[in-house]
């Protein structure tokens, strides 16, 4: 790992204007950060004004699962195999197929090896060396990904077929979930997705640009204990989304988001960002 990372972090104006020009790119107009009324305007002043320091504790991927074990128990957690600043040499790099090579301080930045064709060394070590150089986030003020300690760590490949298990995320607002997104088929070309309500009711809307699922997705066999699980991680943030797995009954947690797409997808119809955005107090 690099000592220090050589970029220049944009200073606090530049990111506001950075972030208010992202938004009107996707909205068409400028958010309202005085006095916000849609969840995106929110999560943009929650970004850009809110020096919570445990949000970049819980973003890292490696450190939060400290956390997961105290709050729920180490049954909740993807076993970590290995993680470090840099990859292990070759030799050592003895892990079972299928795992994932992910790096803690980003979003998005996997790797899946499912078998020794997909384990091209020489590829995987230049995308893992330049995520060790890269702040993600940084342009738009996701400030919290700075203060990580870039590192990698594998785990184990949690699905019996190729493709992801559906990921269930609880968004939650002053301790309380309120919305659970479900998507399905991530890792392929029918990536699809719809929110519920804590009854299982499905919500007239869609978001985050990704595909609203033709058919509903079956409620979670272990939905109150999902929303339970999510609630005590959430503890008294405003706003945070927690995502869970459940593979064969179990649950599984994936990770804490602060700050989903920047705040710059809109919920579709428009006039959903308001709705959502009034359970935001």
């Amino acid at each position: 790992m690099l000592n220090v990372i050589k970029k220049v972090i944009p200073k606090p104006i530049k990111l506001v204007i950075n972030s208010c020009r992202g938004y009107k790119v996707h909205f068409g107009h400028y958010p309202n950060l005085i006095n916000p009324a849609t969840f995106s305007e929110k999560l943009q002043k929650y970004k850009l004004f809110v020096r919570d320091e445990r949000i970049p504790l819980f973003q890292d991927k490696v450190l939060v699962k400290h956390y997961v074990q105290e709050k729920l128990g180490a049954q909740y957690l993807i076993p970590t195999i290995w993680h470090g600043a840099r990859l292990p040499p070759r030799e050592q790099r003895n892990w079972a197929f299928p795992f994932v090579i992910k790096a803690n301080h980003g979003c998005g930045w996997n790797i899946f090896v499912r078998s020794a064709d997909e384990c091209n060394w020489d590829e995987i070590e230049k995308k893992c060396e330049s995520w060790m150089n890269t702040i993600y986030g940084q342009q738009y003020g996701e400030w919290s990904y700075a203060k990580i300690s870039p590192q990698l760590l594998v785990e184990p490949f949690i699905s019996a077929v190729a493709d992801l298990p559906a990921d269930y995320k609880l968004w939650v607002f002053s301790g309380k979930v309120q919305l659970i997104q479900v998507i399905s088929g991530r890792a392929t070309a029918s990536i699809c997705q719809a929110f519920y309500d804590l009854n299982w009711i499905r919500q007239p809307f869609t978001g985050c640009a990704i595909a609203d699922a033709k058919e509903d997705f079956p409620c979670p066999n272990e939905i109150h204990k999902m929303i339970q699980a999510a609630e005590m991680l959430a503890d008294d943030f405003a706003f945070v989304r927690v995502d869970f797995y459940e593979v064969n009954k179990q649950l599984l947690f994936g990770e804490m988001t602060f700050f989903p797409a920047s705040g710059f997808s809109p919920f579709s119809p428009i006039k959903y960002e308001k709705v959502v955005g009034a359970m935001w107090h």
